[in-house]
C-alpha cells in the first residue's frame, strides 16, 4: 500500500450578517469552523476577520486513495450567524480534477501520471 503525500490548498470564506457582528450577546461573536479531509479533523479555528477576508488553508495528507473530500463544518451558537464556504481548491504536487464542488465540501481525484 503506497501512500501519496498530497498538498492541498483551499480558500475558506466566511460571511457574517451585520446583526451577528454587532450583537450584544458574546455568544454571537464566537465563530469557528472545523476543516476535515474525509472524516479526519485537520484543524479547528476561530474566525476573527471581516467579511472581505479569506484564509488560505495549506493541508498535507498521506493517503492511499485517489478520491478525497475536503469538508468545512461551522461551529456556531446559531446556524444563521455565519456562512462558511470553500473555494479555489488546488493540489500543488499532483495533477487533479474536481469531481464535486459545493459550498461546504469539495471532492477531488488525483490523477496518476
Amino acid at each position: 500500500m503506497n501512500l501519496k503525500e498530497i498538498n492541498i490548498s483551499v480558500e475558506v470564506h466566511c460571511l457574517r450578517p451585520d446583526w451577528a457582528i454587532s450583537h450584544h450577546n458574546p455568544k454571537y461573536n464566537i465563530v469557528r469552523y472545523r476543516l476535515y479531509v474525509e472524516e479526519d479533523l485537520i484543524t479547528e479555528r476561530n474566525w476573527s476577520w471581516d467579511n472581505n477576508i479569506f484564509l488560505n488553508e495549506n493541508i498535507w495528507i498521506a493517503t492511499n486513495k485517489d478520491t478525497n473530500t475536503v469538508i468545512i463544518e461551522p461551529v456556531l451558537y446559531r446556524p444563521e450567524q455565519a456562512c462558511f464556504t470553500l473555494k479555489n481548491l488546488q493540489i500543488t504536487n499532483y495533477p487533479f480534477k474536481i469531481d464535486n464542488n459545493q459550498d461546504t465540501s469539495i471532492q477531488f481525484t488525483t490523477i496518476n501520471t
